[in-house]
């Protein structure tokens, strides 16, 4: 939006640096970008240098691996493009620009782009994706009763993009996992 982009060419901001990695046998993605949040800029600073990473608010992940054999029903998962799902804030963009040529030619213009989601590498997403999740629960909670189980799931059993839960019946852990 014009609004985004004002804001964002106005600021002073920082360029985040860029690779690609190949995995030649992944069907869905196999070549991606990487984003490196901890690169040092000539000044010496990286972005993850400069972030508050906050209190933790991760589960200790030895905790529900551990928590999880005590059940006779589990399930793990991965909640699929977390990260890409949480937008960033509009005055928070301008610390996610990349540059970027389309055809990697030297000839080709060198355009400025923005990353206006959470991204893998960057010391606070974990962070804000789990706050993310938290607030979805609450809203499951409050407006759709049939998602209790999945909103305790979701609030209690994540790490990061990832959930791993335990139910003594069958028929609560599919439940479970399908409000999920």
């Amino acid at each position: 939006p014009e609004d985004v982009r004002k804001a964002v060419n106005e600021a002073h901001g920082y360029y985040i640096p860029w690779r690609t990695v190949s995995k030649p046998n992944s069907v869905s993605t196999p070549v991606r970008m990487v984003f490196d949040g901890s690169s040092r800029s000539p000044g010496g600073e990286s972005l993850n240098a400069v972030l508050a990473k906050g209190a933790n608010t991760l589960q200790n992940l030895f905790g529900l691996l551990l928590k999880v054999r005590m059940y006779k029903f589990c399930f793990t998962t991965d909640i699929s493009c977390a990260y890409n799902n949480i937008l960033m804030d509009t005055e928070h963009i301008k610390f996610q620009k990349y540059l970027w040529q389309n055809q990697m030619v030297k000839e080709d213009r060198v355009e400025e782009m923005v990353i206006l989601t959470q991204i893998y590498g960057i010391k606070s997403s974990g962070n804000i994706t789990i706050k993310g999740f938290q607030i979805l629960a609450d809203e499951a909670e409050q407006k759709h009763t049939n998602l209790n189980l999945g909103a305790h799931v979701l609030r209690h059993h994540a790490y990061m993009d990832d959930v791993v839960s335990g139910f003594d019946s069958l028929e609560e852990a599919e439940e479970a996992a399908q409000q999920l």
